[in-house]
């Protein structure tokens, strides 16, 4: 990929967790100027002081793909300076690999490569150490890397414009092991800028506060988890919040103006809906001070619940005298923020989100019907914020690549662009992905790119890759996709045949058996239906895409057993026990989401199961649990029974049905955040990828 450059990083460190460096470079203006980069872990660009592209974009442990990004528009001087800021965070993670850090840059001109990254400098890239973000913090989260605190003393700025000369280390740097690297093969973004729309409150901090410390699993080393100790932080901005009360003095709603906020006090802002992108502030001080960004999805009009998320949504920046621009290194999700003056004095004279997601996408469902207009809208929001370089289960806790998920967000990608870009990088990563001794041969991680170093996986999700592959390989006839993937497919059914008993069905599974979030996970073990229902499908996958029409017999040995067998008081139970004497025995337990996974998988059909179709259709949905008429079946939550019922009623023809269902179950959420959620309420993310789903299904319900 790369024509002169190889990858360097600081001599030595290249394994140390949370560093940050400013790679350099200077270049006369050129139309034709293409920048080629290439980097771990995650790293921003800016051409004269001016932000321009964030990456890399992410791939299986091994490889790094190459962002080739024509710069020439952005060289407006004489002379021009290219700088790169790459943290390289060494940890273990859901949303970035822990792999040593490193950048490979190159810049060609018109075919001659006219700088590049190399081990002695004679390729024109120099590199300081930005020792302005703090090192010793926090975890952002259990899924995420660290969190962001910064120190401001006008070096950082300088940075960007004269770094030779900004004050900073400059650092000797080493050639890094040979890397695999592969193309991008996804769009470029746009990185639109959503302005803060509304000062929504004002307020006083008051000190002293006794709280207990907040301490979760993410913040103690363990063999399975990397951090700082206790004694290895610099800043415990989640203890410091924790010492601090908020009391609201003023209420009144303001369109947004420059903000004076003087020590002790707190103004809250409002965004537009519910966003994710880098936090870009713009502010001066006047005397020094140390300034808290808490930010949240959710405002009840009083505070902003950093912690909501089980995220630190905090942001800790001491600045001196002088004019600032701060722009993370991180994309955060959020609607509200609370910007806090702890001392000194500060003027914000900006607040934004630099976007970090898909391409604009029509968002105008085209009909006279405002409710349902919002609510696409929020689908549509809701797809753009999780679908980068992966779909992502949410863009703000995880940031991770979950299988089922995808499986959804996939559908909106075909249905609303008639791509799949993002999907084959996706499922490519999991191809690629190597073998793992973190993980059981055959079987595939559950999210992924990311560290799975906790042994966990759910075999639910591997066989719903199956079924997602299945559909793009249909959808594209990318048959040569198909058979990269051979190999990992048979190894994963092999790896489930280890669990077939009597009757062929999976029994007693390992790790992580998942079916959806609600009281369906209680009753999992011995034999869980629903899985073996998904297990059906999978098998019949295989057969459609490779062939072995046997496999075919014996899907439908499965799903003959569970129709003749797991039926109580006309529902599918849920789950079997395996009885002292070798014999099984139902539980007795029935879910709502496992009625669906039986319509879903074609266990039934509303021709096959008339009764429990039209209880289902007319008895079940958004307003059962106001008029719960069957109150022995476990309610289903969002993910993913409710999404399956909806889809179901898609399936069926039955659309008026769905569109008054859609309205029940996500009006609100459009309402009150713009996107859609994890759950059925606000207790988790509110910005969830396979949500987007929704857009699908109202297009499809009205015919478009």
């Amino acid at each position: 990929m790369f024509k002169r450059a190889v990858p360097v990083f600081e001599t030595g460190r290249e394994k140390e967790m949370n560093t940050f460096y400013g790679f350099y470079t200077r270049v006369q203006s050129g139309e034709n100027t293409l920048l080629r980069i290439a980097g771990s872990s995650i790293y921003s660009i800016f051409i004269n002081g001016k932000f321009v592209f964030t990456g890399p974009a992410r791939a299986a442990h091994g490889y790094y793909r190459v962002d080739e990004i024509p710069v020439g528009k952005y060289l407006t001087e004489e002379t021009n300076v290219i700088t790169v800021r790459l943290c390289a965070y060494n940890c273990n993670s859901f949303s970035l690999l822990d792999q040593p850090g490193f950048l490979c840059a190159e810049l060609e001109q018109d075919g001659e490569i006219v700088r590049y990254t190399d081990e002695n400098g004679m390729g024109g890239f120099g590199c300081v150490e930005l020792d302005e973000r703090v090192r010793g913090v926090f975890r952002y989260s259990f899924q995420r890397n660290f969190s962001e605190a910064y120190r401001l003393d006008g070096r950082y700025a300088a940075f960007d414009l004269d770094p030779e000369n900004s004050g900073h280390r400059s650092v000797s740097l080493s050639k890094q092991e040979t890397k695999s690297f592969i193309a991008r093969d996804l769009f470029l973004p746009d990185f639109d800028v959503e302005p803060v729309q509304e000062i929504v409150g004002r307020g006083t901090v008051i000190s002293g506060i006794e709280a207990p410390l907040y301490r979760t699993r993410e913040h103690f080393k363990t063999d399975i988890l990397d951090c700082f100790d206790d004694d290895e932080l610099e800043y415990r901005c989640l203890d410091e919040v924790r010492s601090l009360a908020f009391e609201k003095t003023d209420r009144t709603v303001l369109p947004w103006e420059a903000e004076e906020i003087v020590a002790d006090r707190f103004t809250d802002l409002s965004f537009r809906c519910n966003l994710t992108g880098l936090i870009d502030l713009d502010f001066t001080v006047s005397e020094p001070c140390e300034i808290l960004i808490l930010f949240d999805e959710i405002y009840n009009g009083e505070n902003v619940d950093y912690l909501r998320l089980g995220c630190a949504n905090v942001i800790r920046v001491d600045a001196a005298v002088g004019h600032h621009r701060l722009l993370t290194q991180e994309p955060y999700t959020f609607r509200y923020m609370r910007v806090v003056c702890r001392n000194g004095k500060v003027r914000l004279n900006g607040a934004s989100v630099r976007r970090v997601g898909f391409y604009a996408i029509a968002d105008d469902l085209g009909v006279d019907d405002a409710e349902l207009c919002r609510i696409y809208t929020a689908a549509v929001e809701t797809f753009r914020q999780n679908t980068y370089d992966i779909y992502m289960d949410c863009p703000s806790r995880e940031r991770g690549g979950w299988l089922c998920d995808s499986f959804f967000t996939s559908r909106v990608e075909r249905e609303l662009t008639g791509k799949t870009e993002v999907e084959k990088c996706f499922l490519g990563n999991f191809i690629d992905h190597p073998t793992d001794p973190n993980l059981p041969d055959g079987m595939l991680p559950m999210c992924y790119p990311s560290d799975h170093t906790d042994h966990v996986y759910i075999p639910n999700w591997a066989m719903w890759f199956v079924l997602e592959l299945r559909e793009y390989v249909a959808f594209t006839g990318d048959k040569e996709f198909a058979e990269r993937a051979k190999d990992r497919v048979l190894g994963l059914l092999e790896f489930l045949r280890k669990y077939e008993y009597a009757d062929g069905l999976l029994e007693k599974l390992d790790s992580w058996v998942f079916v959806e979030w609600s009281k369906a996970n209680d009753f999992v073990q011995d034999i869980n239906y629903p899985t073996n229902m998904l297990y059906a499908r999978l098998k019949r996958d295989i057969a459609d895409m490779y062939g072995d029409k046997s496999l075919i017999k014996e899907a439908e040995k499965i799903e003959q057993y569970i129709r003749d067998n797991t039926l109580v008081n006309g529902f599918f139970c849920d789950n079997s026990y395996r009885k002292e004497d070798g014999s099984l025995e139902l539980s007795g337990e029935c879910t709502e989401a496992c009625q669906y996974y039986a319509f879903f998988m074609d266990i039934a059909t509303p021709e096959s199961h008339p009764e429990l179709w039209k209880i289902l259709t007319t008895d079940f949905g958004p307003h059962r649990k106001a008029n719960n008429a069957y109150p022995q079946i476990h309610f289903a939550n969002s993910f993913i029974g409710n999404y399956l019922r909806l889809d179901l009623l898609r399936r069926y023809g039955l659309n008026e049905r769905l569109i008054k269902e859609i309205r029940g179950y996500f009006l609100h959420m459009a309402d009150k955040t713009g996107t859609l959620w994890e759950h059925d309420g606000e207790v988790a993310s509110c910005n969830h990828g396979f949500a987007s789903y929704i857009a699908v299904l109202l297009r499809k319900a009205l015919c478009m």
